[in-house]
């Protein structure tokens, strides 16, 4: 999804490369898998080696010179660079990147007009570069708003409208993405942290439980689940029914990624409210040490090294109370 809750402006989604096809040749019995250099590509992206990765895109854009999809990958990983170069505050640099991103984007667009995930992209580095006019007419066009691709577009510029501070917008855009794809993941996280957002819990719920049905094992959606049943049970008070809703659906999300920081948070209230104190401590230094500074901006945590404080003063207390005990 659009990360607008960290130092990136840029699809989170859009982070799943494009993959590319292999080729399996026989010799005797057994089977050989051959990657191609636009698997070489994804495979250097993935392990995060950028100019690696161009190196190969464009070694296949030789071959392939008209491949929406390696241009894609390509624009994406300049993409990648130009965010890294601007979070290290080297203009220079990230004038160059942004500046190959766009014409790679430009280039698969002129080779494939519907192709909704370069121009969802495209729009993205556009409104990073304050040009939100732009982006806005480029997800408005013809080619992004037909067919079932529509809801990749739509889901785009939801997250455009909220980060202006257009909720109505941002709802709007959201539903119509689900649609056209009733089960569509990003638009159901996204409309449901809306939702959240503005204290309707209920609807949240909805939502997320629709998407469900499909993507039974999506974190992104288990851990949203999680997340609005916790504070509807702090919202209750007391309600020991809606705590252990809570704290069934933390564990859900636990089950898949058990170091996530947010996740043992919640937790922690879990535990600590039912006087399990050990576990509360285990699951507050998880939430402590799991995830770099890198790791927890990305989860939306500004601050860091508040953040972490908050806790160590969390478990001084928890401390205490176990002493005591």
């Amino acid at each position: 999804m659009i990360s607008n809750r960290g130092p990136s402006s840029r699809l989170a989604a859009f982070g799943l490369v494009v993959t590319t096809a292999i080729a399996l040749g026989a010799c005797g019995s057994s089977a050989v898998v051959v990657l191609d250099d636009f698997g070489r590509g994804i495979e250097r992206y993935d392990d995060g080696d950028y100019h690696g990765a161009i190196r190969y895109y464009r070694q296949a854009l030789e071959a392939h010179p008209d491949d929406h999809r390696i241009l894609y990958n390509l624009g994406l990983t300049y993409h990648d660079l130009y965010l890294q170069a601007k979070a290290e505050g080297d203009a220079e640099k990230a004038s160059r990147w942004q500046k190959e991103s766009l014409a790679a984007y430009d280039r698969c667009l002129r080779v494939d007009p519907e192709d909704s995930k370069a121009r969802s992209a495209k729009a993205v580095l556009l409104e990073d570069l304050g040009r939100r006019d732009e982006a806005l007419t480029l997800l408005n066009e013809d080619a992004a708003t037909d067919g079932e691709t529509a809801v990749i577009v739509l889901w785009t510029k939801g997250v455009l409208f909220e980060k202006a501070g257009d909720v109505a917008g941002a709802r709007e855009s959201f539903r119509r993405a689900l649609e056209v794809d009733p089960h569509h993941l990003e638009s159901s996280v996204s409309l449901a942290d809306l939702d959240r957002r503005q204290g309707k819990l209920a609807e949240a719920e909805t939502v997320l439980a629709k998407s469900l049905e499909v993507h039974p094992y999506s974190f992104s959606l288990l851990s949203m689940r999680a997340r609005v049943a916790v504070e509807r049970a702090r919202h209750s008070g007391d309600d020991d029914a809606l705590w252990r809703q809570a704290e069934a659906r933390c564990k859900e999300a636990w089950a898949i990624l058990p170091d996530h920081p947010l996740v043992n948070l919640w937790l922690a209230d879990v535990r600590e409210r039912k006087g399990d104190l050990e576990a509360a401590v285990a699951h507050l230094w998880r939430a402590r040490d799991s995830r770099s500074d890198a790791g927890l901006r990305k989860l939306g945590i500004t601050d860091p090294e508040v953040w972490r404080s908050k806790i160590e003063e969390r478990l001084k207390g928890l401390f205490r109370r176990l002493g005591q005990g």
